[in-house]
């Protein structure tokens, strides 16, 4: 009973320390993209305004305070977080242009292949792993970009109301092991946003026409295979009696 009572202990311990890193977590609020965002307490978040705040910081990262700022601005980073103990980053990105703003939502857009092409590449290398995943009423594109010289890259891509959002982790160990994969996982999974009213009633009424007609043609399809069997039995009892009646009616003598 006491090896029972200290087993149990031990993994209400084991699933404590395995999960409180989920709930220390800091809260990046992005009010105009109507958004937050939940890093763990071991990210520092980097903004261009605080860039100069954290000079050791980037240099363990092997850049500067002004190339930080200007990548910021160059790559429309909303958040940019960066871990020293477990060397990677995590940034958020945002896009506004053409191609988002011709998509309008990539859950309810209608050529998803299309979409694919335009916002990852015609050609997608051999080692890129790409799934197809919904949360929350959007669809996003998880993209393993593998490890290119020495730094590995896992991205969340989605188009929102308009704007493309990019979730990504750097791994610069090179590793993308199972942690680094939970990590970014976990930060997706904790990503909140907000969905315009409009694009979610498309979604709501797709999804109710979906729901109407299969409700509808799966009653009609039943119908249907019943009529088929029905006629082919039919059709099998006719040539029975045909075959029957062939056989009992005497054969004329011969001549």
């Amino acid at each position: 009973m006491k090896k029972c009572l200290t087993g149990i202990a031990t993994l209400l311990l084991f699933c404590l320390v395995f999960t409180l890193p989920v709930y220390a977590a800091q809260k990046i609020t992005l009010s105009e993209h109507k958004m937050e965002l939940y890093l763990a307490d071991d990210f520092t978040v980097i903004t261009a305004e605080n860039a100069a705040n954290h000079k050791e910081t980037l240099e363990a990262f092997d850049t500067t305070v002004t190339k930080t700022q200007i990548k910021i601005e160059k790559e429309n980073y909303l958040v940019l977080g960066i871990s020293q103990s477990m060397n990677c980053t995590v940034f958020l990105s945002c896009i506004n242009d053409r191609v988002s703003a011709s998509i309008g939502d990539l859950i309810t857009y209608e050529n998803k292949e299309t979409a694919k092409s335009l916002l990852l590449g015609s050609s997608l290398p051999q080692n890129m792993e790409v799934k197809e995943l919904e949360q929350r009423g959007a669809l996003f594109y998880r993209v393993n970009f593998g490890v290119q010289e020495k730094v590995g890259r896992i991205a969340y891509i989605t188009v929102l109301n308009g704007k493309c959002y990019t979730l990504c982790l750097v791994d610069n160990s090179g590793n993308l092991n199972d942690n680094m994969n939970a990590l970014i996982d976990t930060v997706f999974q904790n990503w909140q946003y907000t969905i315009d009213a409009e694009t979610q009633k498309i979604q709501e009424f797709r999804d109710t026409v979906t729901t109407v007609f299969y409700w509808i043609s799966l009653p009609v399809g039943i119908g249907i295979c019943v009529l088929i069997i029905r006629y082919m039995i039919r059709d099998v009892r006719q040539k029975e009696q045909e075959r029957k009646r062939k056989e009992n009616t005497p054969k004329k003598p011969r001549r």
